[in-house]
Formats: structure tokens, sequence, C-alpha cells
């Protein structure tokens, strides 16, 4: 007669599957992650790749399409509009919410022919905001321009505006006479100036909160507790810790703390990204100005010519 398994054994497999399961998901979530992390990190390598031959094509001008003779002058003049102007509004940072733009319009440039927004180069996997958006916008759920989208990397303002915007410790407002022609050899220092960054800290799931505790939310890109990834303008990737940014910003000595204090706060202002259907994104200043941190990366000392990162 043959024996079959009794409850305890059935019991004991049971337990001993559930403890290889328990073993094996924070692997395989680490896994995914890591897996996530290498498409994101591909993606700029792509962008940047499409910004370089921008340069290439543009007698080395950084990709900038604004005109300082445009009237008025905070619009921005898009080729497939035939001279029209996209307009930026807010008179004291205009022009910048494009820095979360650019790559849709490096996809025109790149002659995409699905048009901006349908290129999943632009998108970290990770950031199911922005996607969902898009999906929105998509199903006719939200009533935006199809033309230029925002996605997961940002281009910091600096590459199209003055470096003597940046000189003091608080951004003064943009003018037309900030606008400008920045080339390659604006930046001396290229290893150590950022090219574009992740607006979020994907690989992290939990940030500090304004009310104390945590908060299930990637933290920004200048969150102190955020390791931010990036491509600088010698096309090198590579990833920072913001904890150490913020260290050198609190040095001893002050020409390395002056050089790693941004011109001011990360803080765009509310009402800026409405208009883009970004005020629902969890930012952490901007909207509802719950936390407000140095603008590491976005308005860097000195501009093109500082230093976002430190390189021997």
């Amino acid at each position: 007669m043959r024996r079959g398994f009794t409850l305890i054994e059935l019991l004991v497999v049971i337990a001993i599957i559930a403890l290889l399961i328990g073993i094996l998901l924070p692997t395989l979530g680490k896994a995914r992650e890591a897996a996530r992390g290498a498409v994101g990190l591909s993606n700029m390598r792509s962008l940047s790749q499409l910004v370089f031959a921008y340069t290439g094509d543009h007698r080395d001008e950084w990709v900038n399409p604004f005109d300082p003779e445009s009237t008025p002058w905070h619009g921005v003049a898009l080729p497939e509009l035939d001279g029209a102007y996209w307009r930026y509004f807010n008179a004291q940072r205009s022009t910048e919410v494009w820095g979360t733009q650019f790559a849709s319009l490096l996809m025109h440039y790149a002659e995409n022919s699905n048009g901006s927004m349908f290129s999943d180069v632009i998108y970290h996997p990770s950031d199911k905001v922005g996607i969902q958006r898009l999906r929105d916008h998509l199903s006719g759920t939200e009533g935006y321009d199809h033309f230029i989208w925002d996605g997961s990397y940002w281009y910091p303002p600096t590459f199209w505006l003055n470096p003597d915007r940046y000189t003091t410790d608080s951004l003064v407002p943009v003018t037309s006479a900030h606008l400008r022609r920045n080339r390659i050899a604006h930046v001396p220092l290229p290893a150590s100036k950022v090219l574009m960054f992740e607006r979020f800290d994907f690989t992290e799931h939990r940030r500090p909160a304004a009310s104390g505790g945590m908060v299930n939310e990637h933290p920004q890109f200048n969150n102190p507790a955020a390791t931010t990834r990036f491509v600088t303008a010698d096309g090198s990737a590579g990833s920072v810790e913001v904890a150490d940014l913020r260290d050198l910003s609190q040095s001893a000595k002050p020409q390395v703390a002056r050089a790693f204090t941004p011109s001011g706060l990360w803080d765009p202002g509310k009402g800026m990204f409405r208009h883009w259907g970004m005020d629902q994104d969890p930012f952490e200043n901007g909207e509802d100005n719950t936390i407000a941190h140095p603008a590491w990366f976005w308005a860097t000392r000195d501009g093109l010519k500082g230093r976002d990162i430190y390189t021997r």
C-alpha cells in the first residue's frame, strides 16, 4: 500500500517554501531595482549623446531654444511651430521649467516619428507619477499640448543662462540679459558640471517628512537623503550622495563652502508647474513649500563656471 504525506510533513514543506520565498523576495526586489536603474542610466547616456550631437551641429552651443530677441523675451522658439512662441510664465523663474522638458525637444531634434512623449527614453522605469500623467494625457483626461513634455531627467538652466546670475547665495530674477548662447568652451570643469540628472532618487521609496517621521515617496534630487545619478558635461555617468554635497557646503574652508552652496533654494514658486500638470508630483518644495532644499544641480554656484560634484 502506498503511503501519502502526513499533515505535519505538508506543513513542514509549506513552511520551508515560505521561508525560501521570504529569503528570495528581497533579492528579487533588489535585482529588479538594479535592472530599472540600468535602464535609467542607459536613458541618460542616450540623451547625452543627443546633446553632444546637437552641439556638433550648432557651433558647440549647448541645447538652447530660447531667443533673447523674442517678444516677449520669455518665449521659446520651436521650429515645428513655424516661429511661434511657446510661453513660459513666471517672471521670477521664466524659462527654467523647460529644464524638465528638454528631453522631449531632443526627441524632435532626433526626428522621432512618434512624437516627443512617446519615447521611453525620457522616462525612468520607476517614475510612476510621470508615466501615469503621460497615460492620462494620451487618454484625453488631461488637456496639455502634445509638442513638448516633461521627463524623468532634468537639464540645469545654467546651460542657457549667464553665469553672472549665480554669483550670490540667492537667485536673482531672470531677465532677457541672462539668456545666453553658452558653448562647450564655457565649461571649465566639465567632469564636475552635471549635464542632466534624475529628478528623484528612484532607488529609495521613503524620505523624511516636513512634519517629522518618514513619508512613502522618493527623495527629491536635492534631498540630503538622496543619491542622485547624473551625466556630466564630459559625458561621464555617475552618482553622488547629496549629504556629501551638504557637508561640502558647510566646509570650514570658505572657498569650498561657497563653491558647493547653490544660489538659493530649489523654490520654483507656487503655480510654476501647474500649467504642465506637474503640480501633483511629490515635489518637496514648489507647489506646497513643505521642505526647501538647496538647489544643487539646478542653480550651481557660478553657473557653467562652477562645479556640482567633487573631483580631484
